[in-house]
């Protein structure tokens, strides 16, 4: 049975590829928030202050977060070439688009639609309580919302190797990206999470900086949940055989 690193391995090994690369890695996210809020200017601007409108700012809004969705392919492909010891390209950034993005559109659809509907009863319920005026509706709603979040937190951790089996197994459907990752995150949903969780003071300085430190977290983050996929690869197939 394989043994799985620890998160202050994986941390130290990711630090060690990224020593030297972060200059590119830093570029490849300076690049995707350009685009993305590009986007979100051009696009944003176009629905009118009404009913119909705030409908098309959401579905504006969903395409913008699907196309997100690719360019984060494109940095997890960047980020497996490095660990990988494999040749690295800017063109990394645009695989998301050009390898099956059907694929991961689809995918994240179904993922987004199901977290949606962690949130769907206390949004309903907060709905209600604001047109009629009703406190004990608000109350309860805010309350269906925070319940809403550990189901949430689960469906994101069992479906977050999506992006990196996609790179890995191109010819899997949607379908079988999600699955793939259920079985890869089987009795590993606690360890993940705990990582995520290892990065939020560091986030939190990164964000007191005005963003500037999130350009040395980030790529980090990235390469250590990178490096957490490979190890689960790796330990998979240990297992198997």
């Amino acid at each position: 049975m394989g043994v799985n690193r620890s998160a202050s391995q994986l941390k130290q090994y990711a630090r060690g590829i990224l020593l030297g690369n972060y200059s590119k890695a830093i570029s490849l996210i300076v690049f995707t928030n350009l685009a993305i809020t590009t986007l979100t200017l051009v696009l944003g601007q176009s629905a009118p202050l009404s009913a119909p409108g705030l409908i098309i700012d959401y579905l504006i809004s969903f395409l913008i977060t699907l196309i997100g969705c690719l360019f984060q392919v494109g940095l997890y492909s960047f980020y497996l070439n490095l660990a990988c010891k494999q040749k690295i390209n800017f063109k990394d950034l645009f695989t998301g688009f050009t390898l099956f993005p059907e694929k991961t559109v689809l995918s994240q659809f179904f993922i987004r639609l199901l977290s949606f509907c962690c949130f769907l009863p206390g949004l309903l319920t907060l709905m209600t309580g604001y047109f009629q005026d009703n406190n004990n509706s608000l109350i309860y709603g805010l309350l269906l919302l925070l319940s809403g979040i550990p189901f949430y937190l689960w469906i994101s951790l069992v479906f977050s190797q999506s992006y990196f089996i996609l790179l890995d197994f191109p010819q899997s459907t949607a379908l079988e990206l999600l699955k793939k990752s259920a079985a890869l995150m089987k009795g590993q949903k606690l360890r993940l999470f705990l990582l995520e969780l290892s990065f939020l003071p560091m986030l939190l300085l990164g964000l007191l900086s005005f963003g500037i430190g999130l350009l040395f977290v980030l790529p980090y983050q990235s390469m250590t949940y990178t490096l957490f996929y490979l190890d689960l690869v790796q330990n998979n197939h240990t297992d198997s055989n």
